[in-house]
């Protein structure tokens, strides 16, 4: 299988990551667990599945709430899949995705409905595709748990839902699937999805609504949209700007430790001037 990261860092980037590594670990740990997870699935994928297949990864998807999802191309069609490291007892209901309560012994909804996320990524790719001249090709979304722990009830779901122990017979089944996409058609949907200029058309789909409008449809009506302006960043977080690249979230953190320093460091003089 062919891997191609999208989310290749560029200097500045790397400068940032390497500054953020210096200052302490920033990413959360949700996201960490997330890559594993995705790291996880990708060693499974790659040691099955043969050169016939391509896996996109790091394609930045418009949504903060969800993870950026594994975009695999092959014979038999396109997977949009959303690795997870999620735990738990959980049941899927249709569109519906419930979590078990351990104190109350009864299902609640889920904070991030994954099967739903999965759905609403393989539409922004097939919106991506709309336009390309090859013959119609499957999407399917799919929730990958690589947590042993993960105990899925479906009925019904709208979305593939595999558990940890499945997920190597899954990849297998791939091999055997009814072929749909020529090795032409195969490279058409690669290139398209690893253009420069992929962020600002999903960007356009972000600002679209999924009604009853088509998805071109919903491009040209996003594109009408007046857009609001960013707001803009103080002088002193751009001038640092320059050195390292950090989101408004990390450069929060950032200033929230480095009052809780002084405050620390205020407290401690305070005490020894106290005692002497």
């Amino acid at each position: 299988m062919k891997i191609i990261d999208l989310a290749n860092l560029d200097d500045k980037e790397q400068k940032a990551a390497r500054l953020g590594r210096a200052l302490g670990n920033l990413v959360p740990s949700s996201a960490r667990a997330a890559r594993k997870s995705q790291e996880a699935v990708l060693q499974i994928f790659k040691n099955i599945l043969d050169n016939r297949f391509v896996m996109l990864l790091g394609l930045k998807f418009p949504s903060a709430q969800a993870n950026s999802p594994l975009i695999l191309v092959g014979p038999p069609g396109i997977w949009v899949i959303l690795a997870s490291p999620a735990r738990g007892v959980f049941r899927a209901i249709e569109d519906q995705w419930e979590e078990m309560d351990v104190r109350a012994h009864s299902f609640k909804p889920s904070r991030a409905n994954l099967p739903l996320q999965a759905v609403a990524m393989s539409k922004t790719v097939e919106a991506l595709l709309a336009d390309l001249e090859t013959d119609a090709f499957p999407i399917e979304p799919a929730v990958l748990f690589t947590d042993p722990g993960a105990h899925i009830e479906p009925q019904r779901p709208i979305a593939r839902l595999i558990q940890a122990d499945a997920i190597a017979r899954f990849a297998a089944s791939l091999l055997q699937n009814r072929l749909a996409l020529s090795r032409e058609a195969i490279e058409s949907i690669v290139e398209r999805l690893s253009q420069p200029l992929l962020e600002l058309r999903l960007a356009k789909l972000a600002q679209a609504p999924w009604t009853d409008e088509a998805p071109d449809e919903a491009i040209a009506s996003a594109e009408r949209q007046p857009t609001t302006p960013p707001l803009a960043e103080p002088k002193i977080i751009q001038r640092i700007s320059r050195f390292a690249s950090f989101s408004r979230r990390q450069w929060l953190i950032l200033g929230a430790l480095l009052i809780g320093n002084i405050l620390l460091f205020a407290a401690i003089i305070l005490i020894i001037l106290i005692i002497t």
